[in-house]
């Protein structure tokens, strides 16, 4: 039953708040006030506005989803523009050019910033379009600098410049300063081209490229979004609305203010000047409008979530994608032996976002209340701005093949479309994708690290990288390199995404739960695991379940006399104990072998060992020799390790060696202990330090000792064996008699 439209609904109460803000103004032009009383009214009206806007943004949680922090940063800015405006008339002594040079910096450093953040929500939205695993987090560190960077550098040249400040919008009636504002000193002209050249410099052209770029930047949207999977549409549709009403309303008040200004200049009539200066003291009001009209939109799709990295339906169409790209390449018996090979990816299904749609939502959203229905025209598009390649095909089936895989097991794992877990990696949006049982991890790799694959080897320069992997893997079946069957790449919404199929290192088919991670470089510099934040959903490393993390640990594990604390990926100087495998020189010289290749071949530097570990509990009987001691019940440790080296596509580029140079030089750090060496240095640290760790020795053990793995199935002797403190023979000293009759 479709749902009746409210009494009040969107568009009649916007019409209200514009009927009410147009009669204030026209009453303030009836009655001749002078400009403070514009200013103060106009500031007064966006204070109001600024205020409801934030207060409603405190009071319900659902209104702070994304992009509503960007529309409150600009609602912040445009608050703090309103009280400066009831500020100035009341405080600025005209007659003192320090307090308008001060007044006219600070209205400079706002009005730029408040332009800023509508550019902001523009970009931020394309780009959430162009990658659906963007790290928000990381790129609203880049609209803040943008925003109040460029603000503040526009404020200091107006602030140290004595030509930019002054009296805005000259000639000024004679004797009547009161009737004039600080910002830009205008000069007396009747041509408008021809005004100061820091009025252009500092806001006109900033203003005009801000718009523009923004209005474009909207038309590049609708252009990308009008054809997608049905599951996309509603997302799709919002995108396009949150554009156009945000760009619509402040290229409504520029041009406004714009056409305004040009009157005044032409005719010299005061009332455009008051009337200027209201609509611009009072622009907190166009930010309640978008407030509005931005959150009625998610009341017809409460389920899209418009954050960065939480586009599960853009996803969704993604992993669709990918998912088939790469059952088509690993099905494939007799791959390509080019070092590229495209895959058609038919996407079924393609729906038009039509113009006519988006106005009729945007006109009667009261009617639009549930997700809004795709319209009826559909086609069959094959490869439709969707590319698929796979690099290197024929060295990875190698792989493959040597790891004893077979198609169908991948076929098996990729039989439905693949989940996305997103990372807090770098600002281009790192992710990863599991298998079906976790066998197997797709994860998003830069450009730079998918080219490597088909360059030449470091030594051996007439065969590629991907090809001399491949022997590596053939020669050594026991490596601890990371597994790589496959390196791919696909394009969709005008963006390329690069993705390396590989092992999972803790994947088993009993599910045996991991208790401790551990990310071992050898360096010791910042290698030191930190908290969580409050609140934060972790996982329990005792009991494998999910909790909200918090600073005392006072939440009970179930089936265990423990409290939750989180499973935290360790570092170097986290590890308290040695690392005891069961074969310890097969282990560094299975090390030995793949960090050479490693170094030789690849020239890359960085990598790391991953070390999970499964602890067991087991019950401790009493021995005769242990005297009248308290037995403990049970004690744990750990008894199974799954180890493998990861992040091996790191090179020994310019930056590495800058972040090298940097650290030594201006931070003073130890030049051993940073992290940043090159290749051969870097293997031979990570050597030595792994040898630390497992308490290996290349000379015989004198006692005879052999360091082992305890397995769950193992009894209770071999177990406590394992826990024993290493007895060393005390040191022979002589007695004071001895050394005496010595002497």
């Amino acid at each position: 039953m479709e749902e009746k439209e409210p009494v009040f609904s969107f568009r009649v109460g916007i019409l209200c708040l514009v009927i009410l803000y147009l009669s204030v103004l026209t009453i303030l032009v009836v009655t001749n006030c002078d400009v403070r009383h514009f200013c103060a009214v106009g500031g007064a009206i966006g204070i109001i506005c600024c205020i409801t806007t934030l207060a409603h943004a405190l009071l319900e949680p659902s209104a702070r989803s994304h992009p509503d922090p960007l529309i409150l940063w600009k609602t912040l800015t445009d608050l703090l523009i309103a009280i400066r405006f009831i500020w100035h008339p009341a405080m600025i002594t005209y007659d003192s050019s320090e307090d308008c040079r001060f007044a006219s910096s600070v209205l400079q450093f706002l009005g730029l910033a408040s332009q800023g953040w509508v550019l902001c929500v523009a970009v931020d939205l394309w780009k959430t379009l162009s990658n659906p695993f963007l790290s928000y987090r990381k790129w609203v560190r880049y609209y803040h600098m943008l925003c109040w960077g460029a603000a503040f550098i526009s404020a200091l040249i107006m602030l140290f410049n004595d030509n930019a400040y002054g009296m805005f919008m000259a000639p000024p009636p004679p004797n009547d300063l009161s009737n004039q504002w600080c910002w830009f000193r205008t000069i007396d002209s009747e041509d408008f081209w021809h005004l100061q050249k820091f009025t252009w410099l500092l806001f006109y052209i900033p203003t005009m490229m801000i718009l523009t770029t923004s209005v474009g930047v909207v038309m590049f949207v609708a252009w990308k979004l009008r054809k997608g999977l049905q599951t996309t549409f509603a997302w799709r549709l919002r995108v396009i609305s949150i554009n156009a009403v945000n760009i619509a309303t402040s290229a409504v008040f520029w041009f406004t203010c714009t056409i305004l200004y040009l009157f005044y200049y032409r005719t010299s009539n005061a009332n455009c000047k008051r009337a200027l200066m209201f609509i611009v003291s009072s622009f907190g009001f166009t930010d309640l409008l978008v407030w509005i009209a931005v959150n009625q939109f998610r009341s017809f799709g409460s389920d899209l979530d418009m954050a960065p990295g939480a586009n599960y339906s853009l996803q969704d169409e993604f992993t669709q994608a990918l998912t088939y790209g790469v059952r088509v390449v690993l099905r494939q018996p007799q791959p390509s032996p080019l070092t590229k090979q495209r895959v058609e990816v038919p996407l079924s299904r393609m729906h038009f976002v039509s113009l006519g749609s988006l106005w009729r939502q945007f006109l009667s959203p009261g009617k639009m209340r549930r997700t809004p229905e795709p319209p009826q025209e559909s086609e069959e598009v094959q490869s439709q701005g969707v590319q698929f390649y796979a690099f290197a095909p024929a060295e990875f089936h190698r792989v493959r093949v040597a790891s004893g895989m077979s198609p169908d097991q991948f076929l098996v794992e990729f039989q439905d479309p693949i989940e996305p877990k997103l990372t807090d990696g770098g600002a281009s949006g790192a992710f990863f994708c599991y298998s079906n049982t976790r066998k197997f991890i797709l994860k998003s790799i830069s450009e730079q690290e998918a080219l490597l694959w088909t360059k030449p080897a470091c030594r051996t320069m007439s065969k590629t990288r991907a090809f001399m992997y491949a022997n590596h893997i053939e020669a050594h079946s026991q490596t601890y390199l990371t597994k790589v069957y496959g390196v791919f790449s696909l394009k969709i919404y005008g963006t390329v995404f690069y993705s390396m199929l590989m092992n999972n290192v803790g994947y088993t088919e009993r599910n045996i739960e991991i208790h401790e991670k551990y990310d071992l470089k050898g360096s010791s510099l910042n290698r030191t695991a930190h908290n969580p934040v409050p609140n934060q959903d972790v996982f329990c490393r005792h009991c494998g379940e999910k909790y909200a993390y918090s600073r005392k640990p006072n939440v009970p594990c179930s089936g265990i006399v423990r409290f939750h604390e989180p499973l935290l990926v360790f570092k170097d100087n986290d590890l308290k104990y040695k690392i005891r495998v069961e074969d310890p020189v097969s282990f560094i010289e299975q090390l030995d072998a793949d960090t050479e290749f490693l170094s030789l071949e690849f020239n890359t530097m960085d990598y790391s060992l991953l070390v999970l570990v499964h602890k067991e509990e087991v019950v401790v009987e009493r021995k005769s020799d242990w005297g009248g001691c308290l037995v403990a019940q049970a004690m744990q440790g750990p008894a199974c390790y799954y180890i493998g080296i990861i992040d091996i596509l790191q090179e020994w580029t310019l930056q590495k060696r800058l972040e090298r140079f940097v650290k030594i030089i201006l931070y003073q750090q130890d030049p051993v202990g940073i992290s940043a060496q090159e290749p051969t240095a870097y293997r031979k640290r990570f050597l030595e330090k792994m040898r630390v760790y497992t308490n290996y020795s290349v000379e015989p053990d004198p006692a005879g000792r052999k360091m082992s793995v305890v397995s769950p199935s193992e009894n209770i002797e071999s177990l406590h064996s394992y826990f024993q403190a290493v007895e060393m023979k005390p040191k022979t000293s002589e007695s004071t008699e001895e050394r005496l009759a010595s002497s």
